[in-house]
């Protein structure tokens, strides 16, 4: 019964741990996240500037996890080149590493062993939790950092009373390692691991304190963490499988530098112990170093290892790069295929970013739709058949994508605040007025289809009068996606008016069309279909002008500007 309660102690030890790194982490991304994602946007070429930048964010946030993710959306959306995504992975390989540092606090204790830092800190849980209960999103979310600090160290506790020295855990942890020294077989146990935990930082707590309570030698610790940098990697693979292709480039590209940095470290750790008296005299050596604070010293020696490596991988960023484009050929010739290009659950784990990624989508799906259209108003105009295939297959796209975006938006508000919720609910009406954009483009073919089965063909007087209708719908086409993606308010008016001046443009055209059928000039069989054009395009400027006041009313409505 004993072993039962110590296992049961250590997985909960190890789940209010990783709890309490994600609520530390959401909770300084909702406080400096809009800063942090401004930096990304920022930096260029330097890489040096993307190396600290990388590092500095995910110090701040503490979890290299969420950089990935953020970098892969900016990889995604086309806002950041494959280098600059690498040189910021790179210094987030540092940032991450500065968790143990913190771990490494529950471990210090003064000569006597009566003091220890740890049971202070784990007030913070109940402090923070006082904070969450204020109104004001700061407080509240600067109390969610610190429930999750206070919970981290709290976990840290219950996993350290597992390993007081005589429990049958500690004892089996201090068998296992006492049998299995082998420097890359440690490496392997600590990539796997991290892999199925999907976290480094819960690793390196374990290890730290495994190294602390003496159950694990400070050399095998050392290989340890090293291991968990590798198997860290896998969480940036399984969130760019479903990314473009720089995104899949930059996370196998790091994955194998890391293989190949963690196999180089070891090997020279391994030489450097054999040819010094072995790993006892090495640890001694370590140790007398950081006062015998055994955990204090393996968090400080997986930054410097982390410091070390990927300064000397930084001016190999574009060779890194280079093999990423080796390893993931560029499929974009299949791309087209693809329903959606920027839009991916994972990155729904990162708010502000699938936003970004959203509203990038609907721009493609509008620039689709505006370009369908065109066909569609030539194909009926002219009887063109050139363009017939691609405008069926990019209709069928469209109603591909409005079938993914409506799922993801509903996810997406579920995950935002207030007003950003609010904003993200507003482009259901969006992605519904573009889709009905896109139909009108094949209702055009589907109309042309039909008079060209009749041998009935529109006067150049009439394809005149359409095309003064369509002019305006295009100079409407040409503001619509800067209104929309917030860059100049200021064409909104203008919108209004080239609105109304398709319904003025339909009367008088109705009328001069109706007026030449008393005349005899122009053909009875071909009223309904010129009526019907005319209508279908005094509605693509209905569905214009509601996506375009979207940023002001979600129902996409012009009333308050009227």
């Amino acid at each position: 019964m004993e072993l039962v309660k110590d296992i049961i102690l250590l997985l909960v030890g190890l789940t209010v741990f990783m709890v309490g790194m994600d609520m530390m982490s959401n909770g300084m991304k909702k406080v400096a996240g809009k800063g942090l994602r401004g930096l990304f946007k920022k930096i260029g070429n330097n890489r040096l500037a993307g190396y600290g930048i990388g590092m500095s964010v995910t110090a701040i946030i503490q979890s290299s996890s969420a950089t990935s993710v953020m970098v892969i959306g900016f990889l995604n959306a086309g806002i950041m080149t494959l280098l600059q995504g690498i040189c910021i992975m790179l210094g987030a390989y540092v940032g991450t590493s500065a968790t143990g540092l913190i771990v490494s606090l529950s471990t210090l204790s003064g000569g006597s062993g009566s003091f220890k830092l740890s049971a202070f800190l784990i007030g913070f849980a109940f402090i923070g939790l006082v904070m969450t209960f204020f109104k004001k999103p700061l407080v509240k979310n600067l109390g969610t950092l610190l429930s999750g600090l206070g919970l981290l160290f709290f976990g840290l506790e219950t996993m350290s009373g597992v390993f007081d020295g005589t429990s049958q855990v500690y004892l089996f942890f201090v068998d296992l390692f006492s049998n299995v020294s082998f420097p890359l077989l440690l490496v392997l146990i600590g990539a796997v691991f991290t892999a199925i935990v999907q976290s480094s930082s819960a690793t390196s707590g374990i290890v730290i304190m495994l190294v602390a309570k003496d159950a694990l030698t400070l050399t095998s610790g050392i290989y340890l963490v090293i291991g968990a940098t590798v198997g860290a990697c896998a969480i940036t693979v399984i969130a760019s499988l479903s990314g473009n292709v720089n995104a899949k480039r930059m996370s196998v590209s790091c994955m194998i530098a890391r293989i190949v940095m963690a196999l180089v470290a070891t090997g020279i750790i391994w030489i450097i112990v054999s040819s010094t008296g072995g790993a006892e005299k090495c640890d001694n050596f370590i140790l007398g170093l950081f006062n015998e604070q055994s955990g204090l010293a393996l968090a400080v020696c997986n930054v410097a290892y982390n410091i070390i490596v990927t300064l000397i991988a930084l001016p190999l960023a574009g060779v890194i790069a280079k093999l990423g484009e080796i390893t993931i050929k560029d499929t974009s010739s299949l791309k087209k295929d693809r329903a959606v290009q920027y839009i991916d659950d994972n990155m729904l784990r990162e708010p502000a970013i699938a936003k970004m990624q959203a509203k990038k989508e609907i721009m493609g799906m509008m620039d689709l739709a505006f370009t369908n259209l065109k066909r569609g108003y030539v194909r009926i105009t002219t009887q063109d058949k050139s363009e017939d295939k691609v405008l069926v297959e990019t209709e069928e796209r469209i109603d591909n994508i409005n079938e993914k975006l409506t799922p993801y938006l509903i996810k997406l508000t579920g995950v935002l605040d207030g007003e950003e919720s609010k904003r993200v609910g507003s482009w259901f009406h969006v992605i519904n007025d573009v889709e009905r954009i896109g139909d009108h483009a094949n209702n055009f073919y589907e109309m042309s289809l039909e008079m060209e089965e009749n041998e009935l063909k529109f006067s150049e007087t009439a394809v005149a009068e359409f095309k003064r209708m369509f002019d305006v719908i295009e100079q409407m086409i040409e503001i619509v996606p800067e209104i929309f993606d917030e860059k100049d308010k200021s064409h909104l008016h203008q919108l209004h008016v080239l609105e109304d001046e398709t319904d003025r443009l339909k009367k008088e055209l109705s009328t001069a069309h109706y007026d030449r059928m008393k005349e005899g000039a122009c053909k009875v069989i071909l009223s309904p279909y010129y009526t019907s054009l005319l209508s279908n395009l005094e509605r693509v400027a209905d569905h214009l002008v509601n996506v375009g006041y979207s940023i002001i009313d979600p129902t996409g409505h012009d009333t308050e500007e009227q």
